[in-house]
């Protein structure tokens, strides 16, 4: 027999055998040394899935068998790769030996499988550079080697986050348009090409287009209405003699005055009757574009007709496409009409002895209850928008590296061709977008309250950080609650808001508002730096750069509008966070714990039952309790 496997079979033994075991270093090296050449097959893997993984190899078979992995062979082969060919090969593997991957896994401790995005960063510059790997293979191995780490993070196996790679040189931006192929960025204009926008095919009355009558109805003040502004044969439908009850006020006054005599309810805040003005212009533009309504004959009357409603919402779901939600809203705003014009008649808690008002809080409660039959669809939700927490604060990091004051320009083949200085509407614009999308991922704020943070009213510097100090008015709940908020911005973010309120924001011109935020214009539409952000410019404004740097960090990019960002964070809270933060957080976002899990959670049924595998057993020792 030859005397080298005589000589193997003979050191095989000896690392197997019981008198080794008092050298336990010793035996350790030998059995890797070995593993690693491929001479010596692994022990069996026995791991307890209630305890922390010891090696790569568990945490990576754990991996690839979870929700969203299990059948991923695009997933898995993708991950594989990027180990072997520009992770591992950093920690002194041999190409020989990361041919048998699973060994090298076993015998690398997780504790010590940090670093891995720089690492991973660093090694595909040269390949990219030479075009040993195109771009669309790379962004492959990064998406699936960065859902890894995630999934780490989640499992408590990977206390750092994703991160950029370091820049070399920080006054340079990162490339930031689609100059060469090597870097592309997809556009959410033209993803949406051919598809039906939310605003596509407007039908909303245009403000022009509003007849004196109209304009007294929604805004005339006490003693400004006569029984001449109303159309008194719609009325007739509900009570004959109607002279007697008509308001003398109009719409908004009714609906926003602190106090008006015989109104059940409490007042609107001013931003609920400009979204209740918006629904009843669109409801009236239907009437104009799709009834055949004369300008001149359109009055608020019309919308607190239930015949009409209930047509122009089996409009919208059956045609329009729209869901219970959309049409919930617009039964709130015919409710509205139909307590202003009836209220005076009423002597009853709640109008409960005027058909024209109980007719429709009985539609809106019927569309409300199908509303909640109809939910949403959780798995489509997350396809397009979802991103986990790990994404989330790799993207913060791209757009503070975006903010650089500096870029440069590249040639067809990548190589740099020259360098220039920004300009300040563009680094404001960055600024902006890194610290609204921050705020966003960090409180999970509604968008008006970003709109409307002004320093020195809702937003304070202290000695600790930034504070949101907000009263009742400030936040939707407030009114209902009678209560404010308060809460501590990231102290992370307190050098950057410093930055922001000492260099850049003082380079904007605001027009007639001191918000924190505003519009950066154009070289189309300078005039526009400066002025407030509305709700549709700043959702355009966030979801748009999105979109476009998730096409570039990640194999997929992401629709996230400002408002889905509160569900990332409750669906983070919830699967990883500390039970206690539960109410904090609720509070902090405005809403409660129960609306939070109603609405917000995005975790699905597999995902939500996780937590109870293996419920009978003892967390510390994996053994049946008594």
């Amino acid at each position: 027999m030859d005397l080298a496997v005589v000589l193997l079979q003979s050191v095989k033994a000896l690392v197997r055998s019981e008198e080794f075991v008092s050298h336990p270093a010793l035996a350790d090296e030998l059995k890797a040394l070995l593993t690693m050449h491929g001479l010596l097959q692994p022990a069996p893997i026995t791991s307890n899935p209630l305890e922390p993984e010891k090696t790569l190899l568990d945490a990576f078979a754990r991996f690839i068998n979870s929700e969203g992995c299990q059948g991923n062979r695009t997933l898995v082969n993708n991950l594989r790769s990027a180990l072997r060919l520009y992770v591992l090969p950093h920690f002194g593997f041999s190409a020989v030996a990361l041919k048998k991957l699973d060994l090298v896994l076993q015998q690398f401790r997780v504790e010590d499988f940090r670093g891995i995005e720089t690492i991973f960063i660093a090694n595909t510059k040269v390949p990219l550079e030479s075009k040993a790997i195109v771009h669309g293979t790379f962004r492959g191995y990064k998406s699936s080697l960065l859902r890894f780490l995630a999934w780490l993070q989640s499992e408590k196996l990977y206390l750092s986050g994703p991160e950029l790679p370091a820049v070399a040189d920080s006054n340079y931006a990162p490339r930031l348009g689609n100059g060469s192929k090597q870097k592309p960025f997809a556009n959410l204009t033209r993803a949406r090409k051919g598809k039906r926008w939310r605003r596509a095919d407007p039908y909303t009355l245009k403000e022009a287009e509003l007849n004196p009558t109209l304009l007294k109805q929604l805004e005339a003040g006490p003693r400004e209405l006569t029984a001449e502004d109303f159309n008194l044969t719609c009325l007739q439908k509900f009570v004959k003699k109607t002279t007697d009850w008509l308001p003398d006020y109009g719409l908004h006054y009714f609906l926003t005055a602190k106090e008006v005599s015989k109104r059940r309810d409490l007042p609107l805040r001013a931003v609920t009757f400009r979204t209740r003005r918006g629904d009843i212009l669109r409801f009236l533009g239907w009437l104009k574009r799709y009834k055949g309504v004369p300008l001149t004959d359109l009055c608020l009357e019309s919308m607190a007709d239930r015949d009409l409603l209930e047509e122009f919402v089996c409009w919208g779901i059956n045609e329009r496409g729209n869901t219970y939600a959309w049409a919930v809203q617009y039964a709130a705003a015919s409710l509205n009409i139909a307590k202003w014009l009836h209220h005076k008649r009423s002597k009853k808690l709640m109008y409960e002895d005027v058909t024209a008002i109980t007719t429709l809080r009985d539609y809106g409660r019927d569309l409300d209850h199908k509303r909640k039959l109809q939910g949403t669809n959780i798995e489509a939700e997350k396809e397009e928008k979802f991103l986990t927490f790990a994404e989330c604060e790799q993207l913060l990091a791209y757009l503070k590296q975006c903010c650089a004051p500096r870029r440069r320009y590249y040639r067809e083949d990548g190589s740099c061709r020259s360098t220039a200085g920004r300009s300040d509407r563009a680094i404001i614009s960055a600024w902006q977008h890194y610290l609204i999308i921050a705020i966003l991922i960090y409180c999970g704020l509604r968008q008006r309250e970003i709109r409307e943070l002004e320093l020195g009213k809702t937003l304070f510097r202290e000695a600790d950080g930034y504070w949101v100090k907000q009263a009742p008015d400030d936040h939707k709940i407030g009114s209902k609650t009678g209560k404010g908020k308060e809460f501590q911005l990231p102290e992370h973010l307190t050098e950057d808001l410093d930055e922001w309120f000492k260099v850049w924001r003082p380079k904007m011109s605001m027009q007639g508002h001191n918000q924190v935020f505003a519009l950066v214009g154009s070289q189309a539409h300078p005039e526009a730096m400066g002025k407030p952000f509305t709700e549709s410019l700043l959702g355009n404004f966030v979801t748009q750069r999105v979109y476009k740097a998730t096409s570039f960090l990640f194999q997929e990019p992401k629709r996230v509008n400002p408002h889905f960002f509160r569900n990332l964070a409750i669906t983070h809270q919830r699967m990883h966070g500390d039970p206690s933060q539960k109410e904090p957080l609720a509070t902090m976002m405005g809403q409660s714990v129960e609306t939070a899990d109603k609405t917000y959670n995005l975790m699905t049924r597999r995902e939500q039952t996780a937590k109870a595998r293996n419920w009978w057993k003892s967390p510390s020792t994996g053994i049946l309790t008594p």
